[in-house]
């Protein structure tokens, strides 16, 4: 099937047309003799930000990518080096990494760091949620234990269960004294 000469030619004059009449409008646009001027300038400072800005952009980028190859052959070879990390390095490093599961309940959880060792505090609706936060808390690396007071919702928590049992037996035998016990240093002190 032969294409139409005819129909072709007449796109391409048509087309030179709207651009040969683009032309002449951006000229007058931007050769206007009382605001002309103005309007180069600004182009002109337009297209300089652009240069500028994007200049930057990939600047910034190829040292990103640069720097990130560079690491990455080099853990590849070298395997990754243990850092050791304590306190608010690691807790930060924990709370970013367990909360970025949705289904870990960040206002339920109560973190805290001695050394390396993390503490979780709070309340979570069953067992196995808390089987979970407990691995995924071992699983981040820099953490060397895991000490849990979590607990389901309704139950004390395992910390609390030692001093329940002592106030429920205090109860049981005619509970707590009415008086405190004399000050020894106040009765020393009148005599």
């Amino acid at each position: 099937m032969k294409k139409d000469r005819s129909s072709s030619t007449g796109w391409r004059w048509w087309a030179s047309i709207g651009a040969v009449g683009a032309g002449a409008l951006a000229l007058g646009y931007f050769f206007d003799p009382e605001q002309g001027r103005g309007r180069r300038l600004r182009l002109a400072g337009h297209t300089r930000h652009i240069a500028r800005t994007g200049a930057t952009r990939i600047r910034r980028r190829a040292t990103y990518i640069s720097h990130t190859v560079r690491m990455r052959r080099s853990h590849l070879k070298h395997g990754f080096p243990p850092k050791p990390v304590e306190g608010r390095v690691l807790l930060d490093r924990v709370e970013s990494e367990l909360f970025t599961d949705p289904k870990i309940p960040h206002g339920r959880l109560n973190l805290e760091v001695e050394g390396a060792v993390v503490v979780l505090r709070g309340q979570l609706d069953s067992e196995m949620d808390i089987e979970r936060v407990e691995a995924d808390v071992r699983r981040i690396p820099g953490v060397e234990d895991v000490r849990s007071f979590l607990h389901v919702t309704g139950t004390p928590a395992p910390n609390k269960v030692a001093a329940l049992r002592a106030s429920s037996r205090a109860q049981e035998y005619g509970g707590w004294p009415e008086e405190p016990p004399p000050d020894v240093d106040s009765e020393s002190a009148r005599h």
